[in-house]
């Protein structure tokens, strides 16, 4: 092969090469815009509708929270505050380190799924008091509200042969037998 053929030919496959990461890095960056909430920095509804299968172990718990009587903070505060108070939630809910767990907004409203693997259940309620007090300290914070944040919460486990329709109902469920109870109430539907 004459040089100037070979030369030509690496730096082509030297192209070719750039342009396949500049790609890949491009998806990369697409799929992490496509699986973050915007607003509130959360995993988006687009990852658990691509991802929640992998999510289904034993021993995992799932949390539906949902903050209390939000259609009022958007009448009192404006959407915009009333945004904020999402993302401070949200702040709240990914900044406590002392457990893991995957955060993603549910369906775009001021409900998220919280996905704890591997914990167990004193460990999960404990975390969600701390959100709860956590959120009863955010009062005032940069919004200047006379009033504290609260939430209500359902809870579940993973059982064998469930699906994310399975698991979202008795969440639901927990959070709507939470929600008749009383706003800041707890409801553990296994």
């Amino acid at each position: 092969m004459p040089l100037f053929t070979y030369i030509a030919v690496c730096i082509f496959a030297v192209l070719v090469s750039v342009i396949l990461i500049l790609l890949l890095y491009k998806i990369r960056l697409l799929k992490k815009r496509l699986y973050t909430d915007k607003l509130t920095g959360a995993k988006s509804p687009a990852y658990l509708d691509d991802y929640f299968d992998k999510l289904l172990v034993k021993g995992t718990y799932y949390v539906l929270v949902d903050i209390d009587q939000f259609k009022d903070l958007n009448t009192r505060l404006g959407y915009e505050n009333a945004d904020k108070v999402l993302q401070y939630f949200a702040d709240l809910i990914m900044s406590d380190d002392s457990i893991f767990k995957i955060a993603a907004r549910y369906k775009s409203g001021d409900e998220f799924l919280i996905v704890l693997p591997d914990e167990s259940e004193k460990r999960v309620l404990e975390f969600l008091n701390r959100l709860r007090i956590r959120c009863f300290e955010m009062k005032g914070v940069e919004l200047k509200m006379n009033f504290a944040i609260t939430f209500s919460a359902g809870i579940t486990t993973y059982s064998e042969g469930d699906n994310f329709s399975t698991i979202s109902l008795r969440l639901v469920q927990g959070l709507s037998e939470a929600k008749r109870t009383k706003n800041t109430a707890i409801v553990v539907n296994h």
